[in-house]
């Protein structure tokens, strides 16, 4: 078709040295009848509109093989990205895989609409170029040559293209990268006041993409120049030599303007040349970057073998496993067998391999030797729950079919009854990206919830009780997974740090520096002596114990070892004891003491001092306080999380044309605009000296002398040569000018967006996914860096093209205006038909991408549980429907582009009759046949065929502009999201500030947004200087607001907050939030080295940064890494266990060191002896600082110097910790009663 097309093309040319001929033949011998003159104008519009039918035919089958070959790369990248092992992950950031679907394959799939340039172009040329051959005889082989001459600079300019490209992708790649997790913690980075730091790393590599850009884009200006000079080229030296060859070689105006159309076809086909090479050089590197994503390895499925005839659940014998294939071991030897219906729990220090252990049970590791089998389906629970952004219940249900009765006993087994009284709409709320509006104790039962409703036969559970209250875990022990929960007919495999539910499993493996050190029964490990004894005697025997043994030396180790049990199972039943249960304890404590009924006075004494003393380690694991949840927006009405992207409506308000002018910089458009007047002026200025030229008696007047007609001959060809030229410099200039003003802009739009991102409150981030976000830095970004400019240029190019011809044909004739001004009318109604259509159309598209991004970045971070749970198939079913929403508006966007082809070229048709028409009659009418000489009608036709081309080329420029410039408005409206307070003030506080470390908080209240209720109300509270406070309350009591608060994330709505008498409304954000330290719940690491990490404004040396890894205990680990301090952590701390990042986040505390501590729990995810260590930490270098420790464990708090006990957003009690248990009608005296400390 597009042959036909090319073909069709060339009816112009001929129909214009036929009515030439025709008008000359007028008043002669030889005149043409006036009938064949109207029949070639019928055949113009014919062959026009046959043309339109063709070409719309043809675009709509590119359209579909478009869409189709755009939607199976989609889903075909995102089931891969459900195969990934550990190596592709490695090396494959989040980052690229997005730059893979936004970007790569956008570029592979429109090769379909550039690819026939290489078959449609080369004919076009040479039928051109015959058909200049046939009017010019050898000359125009001298145009062929200027053709063949520019082949090697083509090629070595896409060989250049293609490596910069690459360079490109890849820098865009790490941008992309670095923005996703900026967004994923920019709760994190607002708290340690990191803005900056991230800001410059982004800019940066933007600085860098940028620079790459503008290289390709100046090749691309040196390509488009060629190009632009060859048809210019061609012109000059095939009419001097045409001219120079023979006396009898003259320009006639049949010659000259049917070559110059030709020429122009020509040149027509030689312009996508350029565009065309660059945009296949991208799509060679985007094809590239596809396939080698598709070729790198998947999880090899045979890591685990299925066997339903499995004498045991789970079987392991010999394994060994490493993360990569090439890293070192993480697992050694490991013989596993889990017996059916058993609970068998894993225990083992932070880095010893419990989670990858359970990896390796899913097939995520890579395994060396041995083999590893599962008897029936599995259900993983890990360690960081994957939380889908969707309602509570489809969370739970993953999928499953929804069954009243199962999902009430799941739900209240699971302890979630309460939280769906809290939550706005129940179980049918919405829960926010990655559990946003969820406390970490919720997240984890919804995932404990989804897999006992999952039904499966085998439950691997990764420390699901870490991060729940001890009442909570009881309950979840008691009715879960217990010996008479839901699960006791399942088998159960669980890595804990609580040892106190030891006793209740029926065997313990014990892991050691990756390898399995003993197993067998809680009784037996002690009875051995071995690691597993000598772990918990770590723990429950200190020197003070040692000391009161010291008079019976010799038996200290069997008193040990008979206490130690007791101790264990006395705790446990001071927590746990409940009716169901009480029968299990008197049996494991009976099976304890076989030997004795009544044991003897030193046994007693024994046990009763070393409980007594184990006490204050035991309290912060066995008696934890109730978790509390984000005290998010109690919005009961609406749910945040449902409300769709908006999208904008009508026209693009010139303020967004404005505003991405000003970004380029007035001093820079107005020479840039002077540039292009000159450079689309100078072709139009050539055609009307042609027509002079042509059009000049002297070259036929007889009486005149050669050397005369040889003058002026020169002079036309001089200047008709320095237009030329003129012309080919200028565009030269605008073109380098415009490329570098066009990324000048999209540097600094860019910068202000994440400027004004970084800066946005908090609560824009809680309600907006997070796809959404990085949509704008991805998608739009991408389309401002290559399209807006570019468009916003051809649009004033073309408009000043059309203004220039149009003139070239007034001034030829001016009778012409009439049919001009009412062909221009329609053609400007068509297009504001039109454009409202395809600009609503893009907004709609555009919006429709955004779920497509959310949804892949869900999938990559829950890849592990997916597979764990087999639901690939119906993720891959979720990615298909939201690319089949997105194809709806694909397929309009292309429809209504075909709808306007169409008319365009119809409307195109009807001006070249009407013209032609004008032509052939103007021989008719007296008035007309000295006015409308052969010269004028070419030049008019000339320029007829120019203005109807450019026309139709406005049009659609109109629409890319107006559709791309959307991506500018998009980026604008997330520029102006509410932004915090200052980072910075006037008058900072004193460099010394805080001295003493007192906070005050006077008649304080605050909410989250201004239309929701407050969530503290009145609070009048003082901690004195260096004191240590521990806050506890109720669900929702106000105690994460509170440390919001202190950092003003969110902001006081009355009152104040104090802290050494200053006021820190008054202090800027980073002024108060560098001065205050705060130790999260959740260990969030970036992808970077230990170093970045730690310090990313590398203030630090490197002597102070060991220094903290040794009081972390870090220092041997990151010392046995190859690169030391810049060894990679991997993206989001992947390299690092869960205990690990959170000792690296210790280590950042303590690099700090401000007056002022704030703790909220972070030890939960960490082992006994860890939690100890950081506690032992904390204590030591924070001793002389003020501490709030948000308590979700009651006893971390028990030994404070006084708590803080909130209720409803306000205070219930602030008394020292034994005064208020010594109240019994006090609010802590329950809690502690509750929670099994009384």
């Amino acid at each position: 078709m597009r042959m036909v097309i090319a073909a069709l093309g060339f009816i112009n040319p001929l129909i214009q040295g036929y009515l030439i001929s025709f008008m000359a033949s007028q008043g002669t011998a030889e005149a043409e009848q006036v009938w064949k003159g109207l029949t070639v104008c019928v055949v113009v519009l014919a062959a026009s509109l046959f043309q339109a039918v063709v070409a719309g035919m043809c675009r709509y089958l590119e359209y579909k093989a478009y869409v189709r070959i755009y939607s199976s790369l989609l889903i075909s990248i995102y089931k891969k990205s459900l195969t990934m092992n550990g190596t592709t992950k490695q090396d494959t950031t989040t980052g690229e895989i997005v730059n893979l679907m936004s970007i790569d394959t956008r570029r592979t799939t429109a090769l379909i609409y550039e690819v026939y340039v290489y078959f449609y172009v080369p004919v076009q040329s040479a039928i051109a170029l015959y058909m200049l051959y046939q009017l010019l005889g050898n000359a125009a082989f001298a145009g062929l040559g200027i053709i063949a001459i520019s082949a090697p600079a083509t090629l070595l300019i896409a060989s250049i293209t293609q490596r910069l490209r690459k360079i490109a992708m890849e820098v865009k790649d790490q941008r992309i990268k670095l923005m996703n997790e900026t967004l994923n913690a920019i709760k994190i980075i607002k708290l340690y006041a990191w803005e900056p730091a991230f800001q410059t790393k982004i800019c940066e590599l933007r600085k860098k993409e940028i620079h790459t850009e503008m290289k390709l884009s100046m090749l691309g200006c040196v390509f488009h120049v060629i190009y632009a000079i060859i048809p210019i080229l061609v012109t000059i030296v095939v009419f001097s030599i045409y001219t120079a060859t023979t006396p009898d070689h003259i320009l006639t105006p049949s010659v000259a303007f049917v070559s110059l159309s030709l020429i122009n076809i020509l040149r027509d086909g030689l312009n996508h040349v350029p565009h065309s090479i660059a945009f296949i050089v991208e799509c060679l590197v985007s094809y590239r970057r596809i396939v080698n994503f598709f070729k790198t390895e998947d999880i090899d499925e045979s890591n685990v073998n299925t066997d339903q005839s499995a004498s045991n659940p789970i079987e392991v014998v010999a394994a060994s496993f490493s993360h990569l294939p090439d890293k070192p071991k993480v697992l050694h030897d490991i013989n596993l067998t889990i017996r059916e219906g058993s609970l068998t729990a894993i225990v083992g220090a932070v880095g010893a391999g419990k989670s990858s252990l359970l990896a390796a049970l899913v097939g995520d590791l890579y395994k060396h030797q041995g083999t590893v089998t599962v008897k029936g389906s599995v259900a993983l629970v890990a360690q960081q729950a994957f939380i889908l952004n969707d309602s509570v219940r489809d969370n739970i249900l993953f999928g499953s079919e929804y069954k009243a009765d199962r999902y009430n006993e799941v739900v209240e087994a699971c302890a979630l009854t309460k939280d769906f009284e809290v939550l706005a709409n129940g179980d049918q709320t919405t829960i926010g990206e990655k559990g946003i509006n969820l406390s970490g104790g919720q997240k984890q039962r919804i995932s404990l919830a989804r897999a006992v409703y999952n039904d499966a036969d085998i439950y691997l559970l990764d420390d699901p009780l870490s991060a729940v209250d001890a009442h909570v875990g009881r309950h979840i022990f008691d009715h879960v997974i217990g010996p008479n929960g839901l699960l006791r007919q399942k088998t159960r495999f669980m890595v804990t740090h609580g040892i106190h539910w030891l006793p209740l499993v029926q065997e313990v493996y014990v892991l050691k520096s990756g390898r399995i050190g003993e197993h067998g029964t809680y009784k037996s490990l002690l009875g051995q002596g071995g690691d597993f004894s000598e772990f918990l005697k770590t723990y429950f025997l200190n020197e003070e114990n040692e000391g009161n043994l010291a008079e019976g030396k010799e038996t200290a180790e069997d008193d040990e070892s008979e206490s130690l049990p007791k101790i264990m199972l006395e705790r446990l039943e001071s927590i746990t004891s409940t009716g169901s249960n009480e029968e299990v304890f008197n049996e494991l404590l009976n099976s304890t003491h076989p030997t004795s009924n009544t044991p003897s006075h030193s046994s007693k004494k024994d046990a009763t001092s070393t409980k007594s003393q184990a006490d204050s380690q035991l309290a912060r694991l066995l008696s934890k306080e109730e978790e509390e949840m984000e005290e998010k927006p109690d919005d009961k009405s609406n749910n945040i999380f449902d409300e769709e992207e908006e999208v904008g409506r009508g026209t693009v308000s010139w303020r967004v044309y404005f505003a991405y002018l000003q970004a380029i910089g007035w001093k820079r458009i107005t020479p840039l605009s002077v540039l292009i007047v000159l450079a689309t002026g100078a072709p139009v200025f050539s055609s009307i000296w042609l027509s002079e030229w042509t059009g000049d008696p002297i070259f036929l007047n007889t009486t005149v002398s050669n050397d005369t007609k040889e003058s002026y001959m020169q002079m036309y060809l001089t200047v008709f040569s320095l237009s030329g030229v003129v012309g080919a410099l200028l565009i030269l200039t605008y073109i380098i000018g415009s490329a570098y003003c066009f990324y000048i802009a999209s540097g600094n739009l860019h910068n202000r967006l994440l400027n004004r991102i970084l800066k946005a409150k908090m609560a824009f981030f809680d309600t907006k996914p997070l796809g959404m976000i990085l949509n704008r830095f991805s998608k739009d970004v991408d389309t401002m860096d290559d399209e807006v400019g570019w468009s916003l240029m051809s649009t004033v190019d073309t408009s000043i093209e059309i203004i220039a011809s149009l003139a070239g044909i007034i001034y030829a004739t001016n009778i012409m205006v009439v049919p001009i001004v009412i062909i221009a009318a329609c053609y400007y109604l068509l297009q504001r038909y039109f454009l409202s259509t395809a600009r609503q159309t893009r907004r709609l598209k555009s919006k429709a991408a955004s779920p497509i991004y959310s949804h892949f970045s869900e999938t990559l971070a829950g890849s592990q549980t997916i597979r764990a749970y087999k639901q690939q198939e119906r993720f891959v079913e979720t990615n298909v429907k939201h690319v089949e929403e997105f194809n709806i508006y694909t397929y309009f966007e292309r429809f209504v582009d075909g709808w306007l082809d169409v008319r365009m070229k119809c409307m195109g048709g009807l001006m070249t009759f009407a013209t032609s028409l004008f032509c052939v009659l103007s021989t008719q009418i007296p008035f007309l046949q000295n006015l409308v000489t052969p010269s004028i009608a070419g030049l008019v036709l000339s320029l007829t065929f120019s203005v109807t081309g450019s026309l139709k080329g406005f049009v659609w420029i109109m629409v890319w502009a107006e559709t791309s410039i959307v991506a500018v408005e998009r980026i604008l409206e997330y520029s102006e999201v509410e932004q915090e307070a200052a980072w910075d003030c006037s008058e900072p506080p004193p460099s010394e500030w805080p001295t003493s470390g007192s906070v005050k908080f006077i008649n304080y209240a605050t909410r989250y947004r201004p239309e929701l209720d407050l969530v503290i109300n009145g609070l009048s509270i003082e901690v004195k200087p260096r004191e240590k406070v521990g806050i506890v309350g109720r669900t929702g009591a106000g105690k994460s607001s509170l440390t919001l608060s202190l950092f003003r994330l969110i902001e006081a709505a009355q009152g104040n907050i104090t802290i050494d008498g200053v006021n820190i409304a008054d202090v800027g954000l980073h002024d108060l939030r560098n001065n205050i330290t705060i130790l999260p719940q959740d260990p969030i690491l970036f992808s970077g080295s230990v170093r970045e990490n730690l310090d990313p404004f590398t203030k630090c040396s490197d002597e102070r940064l060991w220094q903290v890894l040794e009081q972390c205990q870090l220092k041997e680990f990151v010392s046995e890494q190859p690169e030391q301090l810049s060894a990679d952590c991997g993206e989001g701390g992947q390299n690092l266990s869960v205990g690990q990042r959170q000792l690296i986040c210790l280590a950042r505390a303590l690099l700090r060191k401000t007056r002022i501590l704030v703790m909220d729990e972070a030890t939960a995810a960490v082992d006994l002896k860890t939690d100890d260590f950081i506690q032992k930490t904390i204590r030591s270098q924070f001793s002389d600082c003020t501490i709030l420790t948000i308590a979700h464990r009651l006893n971390t708090i028990i030994d404070s110097d006084r708590v803080l006990v909130m209720d409803q957003g306000n205070v219930a009690e602030f008394g020292a910790p034994q005064d208020l248990l010594a109240n019994e009608k006090s609010v802590f005296h329950g809690m502690a009663k509750e929670a099994g400390i009384l």
